[in-house]
């Protein structure tokens, strides 16, 4: 997280949290003898690999999940494989969150834009984000765009909506179910490999099922 986590809930269960990220990006190939994610796992438990390989750590995933699991915070992977961060505005609700696409000069069904330029997936750097081309001042970064028009290589998608779910009322005590959705924009890494392969920048969604439980 780039800042402290803020947020607030109700005891009807009305629940945000703004959760800034800075999202380190780690490039790793199957030929480089690196380990992409060391796992926090086996007697202690201690990190597998890396440079914090034998050290002890608190694993973050459940090795239920898949056989990638439990990966851990305290088990980077090799300092070499760091390429950056990406600044992403992470604001959970349990409602609905909707993103509408609009049609811009350089690019049509553009969901969240940055300065770039009209016919390159080259952006201005640090990123700059826009809704019009007015916004764009620093040449040659002039159009306000996204690297690919549409959503998650759905073509012309007009809107975004994720649906959360709310734990109810919590006077009870008990624990209540919880999902927390967030539709956001992600930037570009400005390493070509990671914004060709993950489509960057452009729109991003997610959901984080879980309980929630108000306390004395």
């Amino acid at each position: 997280m780039s800042t402290s986590a803020a947020g607030t809930g109700q005891c009807d269960g009305t629940t945000t949290l703004a959760l800034p990220l800075a999202s380190d990006i780690y490039l790793t190939g199957p030929t480089d003898g690196l380990v992409p994610c060391p796992l926090c796992n086996g007697a202690g438990p201690t990190c597998s690999a890396g440079p914090n390989a034998g050290q002890p750590c608190v694993p973050e995933d459940s090795a239920s999940i898949s056989a990638a699991n439990p990966t851990s915070h305290d088990c980077p992977p090799a300092a070499s494989a760091f390429i950056g961060s990406l600044p992403i505005g992470f604001n959970l609700s349990a409602g609905t969150q909707t993103a509408t696409s609009q049609d811009l000069s350089a690019q049509q069904f553009v969901f969240f834009g940055f300065c770039g330029q009209q016919f390159s997936p080259s952006f201005q750097n640090p990123p700059h984000p826009c809704t019009a081309d007015s916004q764009c001042t620093t040449a040659p970064f002039t159009r306000c765009r996204q690297r690919t028009s549409g959503a998650f290589g759905q073509g012309p998608a007009r809107t975004i909506t994720a649906t959360g779910a709310a734990p109810g009322c919590l006077t009870d005590g008990a624990a209540h179910p919880l999902t927390l959705i967030s539709v956001f924009g992600i930037p570009p890494s400005y390493n070509t490999t990671v914004d060709a392969s993950a489509d960057l920048p452009g729109p991003g969604a997610t959901s984080l099922p879980g309980t929630t439980q108000l306390l004395p």
